[in-house]
């Protein structure tokens, strides 16, 4: 009897079972991941990218990467506290926690990312990636550039004056920059009538936002109230500038912009 055949079937067999465990590591392997973090964040803590040298959201700190992170959590407790504690206990900041959903914007050490991933109340992070400002072609493609009379305080075809006088427009938002030169009008005075602050103290941030173990954020959720437009020489009033590109929408001029190639 050629035994030939059965061990090459007996070869085969070995091989298939070579292969499933291979194939059974490169899932555990891949499992590795931490599929609450984002993909950016899994390469920090991996050590396959050190995102230092290039991201702003990254930094080195006594030798060591910290990142500044958003963490999307879930949780009774709408001030989050126990999150905020083991953020600051692990060497981190806590520097906002929003009102409108259960996230908390912070910085802290990336060797401290999954074992924060971990907790069952936390449903993703991500860096905390800066914006850009680009010029606008808002006016140009919605049309409101024919109407820009509107806005600045002119006359239609008409002569009639539009003045938008008696019409006021309020800005939930993260403030409003009236010193930003989409709310001026056409002789240079902003168009902002008053900047009230609801969320208290926006200057939680110092040093760039890289200190270490601080909690800022109940400062943040004070509701302390007060009129910034009385405060000329206070730090921006929006630094964030969403609520700003609100509210020019609604009532600036932007035309002395060129949007960019």
């Amino acid at each position: 009897m050629n035994a030939r055949p059965q061990i090459f079937r007996r070869l085969a067999a070995l091989t298939g079972m070579v292969l499933a465990l291979g194939s059974s590591g490169a899932v555990q392997a891949q499992s590795l991941k931490n599929s609450k973090l984002a993909s950016d964040l899994n390469d920090v803590v991996e050590s396959r990218s050190d995102p230092t040298a290039s991201e702003r959201w990254a930094k080195k700190l006594g030798g060591q990467t910290h990142v500044r992170v958003l963490i999307n959590a879930s949780s009774t407790d709408p001030d989050l506290r126990a999150l905020r504690r083991e953020i600051v206990a692990r060497g981190g900041s806590v520097y906002y926690n929003y009102l409108s959903v259960r996230a908390l914007s912070a910085m802290l050490p990336a060797s401290q990312l999954a074992p924060l991933a971990a907790r069952s109340d936390v449903l993703s992070i991500s860096p905390n990636r800066p914006v850009q400002r680009y010029a606008s072609l808002l006016q140009t493609v919605t049309g409101s550039a024919t109407l820009l009379p509107t806005r600045m305080g002119g006359v239609n075809a008409a002569g009639n004056a539009l003045t938008g006088a008696g019409v006021g427009i309020a800005v939930l938002d993260s403030g409003i920059d009236f010193r930003h030169q989409s709310t001026f009008d056409v002789w240079g005075v902003t168009r902002v009538r008053r900047a009230v602050n609801l969320a208290g103290d926006a200057s939680v941030r110092v040093n760039g936002g890289w200190v270490k173990s601080v909690d800022g954020s109940e400062a943040r959720r004070s509701h302390a109230r007060g009129d910034t437009l009385t405060g000329l020489g206070a730090p921006n009033p929006d630094p964030y500038g969403h609520g700003t590109h609100v509210a020019t929408v609604a009532a600036g001029i932007g035309n002395y912009q060129s949007p960019e190639s």
